[in-house]
Formats: structure tokens, C-alpha cells, sequence
């Protein structure tokens, strides 16, 4: 769901719960408080510059914040978009058709998670006949331990195929490993996938940094020139909003037609993101599920009319 509703920017106001999360934990906002205002506050307190979203620590929430975290609809699982509803052109209920699936990058255990999820549901899903998987990947270095040669060797939610054995050379970054997950699992063999391999981002400072998923799509966008259309984009909560968002910035900010799903039912060519993911974990620090909603907050006013 949107934090921030209600049509226009001048017009819009954040949603009363996400006011009283603010209160709570060290931000003290008027009800009639600006989006812009709220955003401002939510930057400083909340948002932590520099940080990949594993090095985030903390203790989870407790049953009250869950309960208001679950309202802003960070915690439960966004099933995939599978059919136009009956309000929407032409009146009546008809399957969305995807050009394709997007995976985006992360720990290896959730790169496992969301793809084991992937196969639960894509038997219902109805895509073109050339549909290909997109692994957004990157440069970053796998963690020592949650990336280790142990957990990368040994099966998880996935089964390996059968026969697997592990190869010498083992991967060392994000992208690497999202392929190498790929390749290890039993998959449907017509399954066909392509590698989104983002390079390190320069720094302001003359150093380098992981690309983010924004940076991810600029790269999918550029060298591997998707068609437009509609595309399950597989993440979890409670991030599944926020890089929906980010994706769509990205493709604006190439020069690509974005839609939204009902403006792609009144017709055009636009590229449609369907973001949907697993429920939260629960042991998740607070300071992550805070960090992403102040993250949310800023991309929806850079996408606000």
C-alpha cells in the first residue's frame, strides 16, 4: 500500500497510522503534517545512509509495533497480480499475460526463498510463450558467512538436480551466486533466464559501491532491452512496495513508458511492474522495517503527479 494517498502532492496525507508509528519512535508530527515535511523528519531519523539492508541490527518488534506495521501492510504476503478485477476495462475479469519475471537481488537465503516461491505459483500465472527470467544481480561481495561455501553447497527450500556436485570455483558476488542458485536448482529445464550483471557505482567520494536495484534496472533496461509490458518483479516484505517504486524510477528515469495496471487497461505500451513477496520475517530488526518506510516515503513523492 501507498504511505502517502490521496491524489495530487499539494492534496495528499500520509496515512494516520503511519503518523502514529512516527510518534512512537521519536517523531513527533502534527495530523495535518506536509508529505514533504514528514519525508524530511523520516530521512533524518529513520533512513540509515550507507548501510546494505543485512548490516542493519537491532531487536525485532514487539507485538504492538507488528500490529501497526501489519496496518501499513509491511508484514503480510503480496500475492502475484494474476487477473484484471471486474471495475476495470472491459468490465470484466480477464488474466494479466507477463512478458516476464524479475528476481531481484539479495542475501542467498532470500534469493532461494523467493524463487522457491516463484515455483509454487507460476503454474498459475499466464506468460508470452518466450517469457524469460530476469536475475537482477550485482558486483557485491557475498557475506563471509550467510554466503559461505557451506550454505551456497547445501539445499534449502529448493531441491538441487539431481547429480549436482559443487564446482571449484565457487562465486564470489551477489551475481555470481543468483546464477549459480539458478543453475544448481531443479527447475523446469524451459525455463530460460538472463543474467543482469551491474557493475560497482561510483562513490561522490572517488570510491565504489554495490548497485542497488535501482542502478539493477537501469542495467536490464539498457543492455538486455526488455519489451514492454508486464512483469512479476519476485522480492518480500516488507519491501515489496518500496522496490516496486525504485524500478519504476529507474525505467522513467531511461526515458521508458511506465503504467500503471489500470492505465495499461485503458490501453498502451507501457512497462507494467507487478512487485509482489513472501510475508516479513519476524525476527527482523525494527530499524529495518523503519529504514524502508522512510525509503517508501521518499520514493513516493519523486513518483507523486
Amino acid at each position: 500500500m501507498r504511505l502517502i494517498q490521496n491524489g495530487p502532492l499539494q492534496n495528499s496525507r500520509p496515512v494516520p497510522k503511519l503518523l502514529v508509528l512516527c510518534r512512537k519512535y521519536g517523531i513527533d508530527v502534527p495530523d495535518d503534517v506536509s508529505p514533504k515535511d514528514l519525508n524530511d523528519r523520516l530521512q533524518q531519523k529513520w533512513f540509515k545512509e550507507g548501510y546494505l539492508r543485512f548490516q542493519i541490527k537491532g531487536e525485532p518488534p514487539k507485538d504492538d509495533d507488528l500490529a501497526l506495521l501489519r496496518e501499513l501492510d509491511c508484514i503480510d504476503e503480496v500475492p502475484p497480480f494474476l487477473e484484471f478485477p471486474p471495475e476495470y476495462p472491459p468490465s470484466e475479469p480477464r488474466p494479466v499475460i507477463y512478458e516476464g519475471m524479475v528476481l531481484l537481488g539479495a542475501l542467498r537465503p532470500r534469493v532461494v526463498s523467493r524463487l522457491q516461491d516463484f515455483t509454487t505459483f507460476a503454474p498459475r500465472v499466464d506468460f508470452q510463450r518466450d517469457w524469460k527470467a530476469y536475475l537482477f544481480g550485482g558486483a557485491r561481495p557475498l557475506d563471509p558467512v550467510k554466503e559461505s561455501r557451506e550454505v551456497l553447497c547445501t539445499p534449502a527450500e529448493l531441491p538441487f538436480k539431481e547429480g549436482w556436485t559443487a564446482p571449484e570455483r565457487m562465486p564470489t558476488t551477489e551475481a555470481e551466486m543468483m546464477e549459480f542458485t539458478w543453475q544448481q536448482s531443479q527447475l523446469p529445464p524451459e525455463w530460460k533466464y538472463e543474467l543482469v550483471n551491474t557493475p560497482l557505482q561510483p562513490k561522490t567520494d572517488g570510491g565504489t559501491r554495490p548497485p542497488n536495484t535501482g542502478d539493477t534496472a537501469k542495467e536490464w533496461f539498457t543492455k538486455h532491452k526488455p519489451r514492454p509490458g508486464f512483469y512479476l518483479v519476485l522480492s518480500n516484505q516488507p519491501f515489496v512496495e518500496y522496490q516496486n517504486l525504485v524500478v519504476e524510477r529507474a525505467l522513467r528515469e531511461c526515458g521508458a513508458p511506465v503504467q500503471s495496471v489500470f492505465q495499461h487497461s485503458f490501453g498502451g505500451e507501457g512497462f507494467v511492474m507487478c512487485a509482489c513477496g513472501l510475508i516479513s520475517s519476524l525476527t527482523l530488526p525494527l530499524a529495518t522495517y523503519l529504514d524502508n518506510i522512510a525509503r517508501q516515503v521518499y520514493e513516493e513523492l519523486q513518483a507523486a503527479p
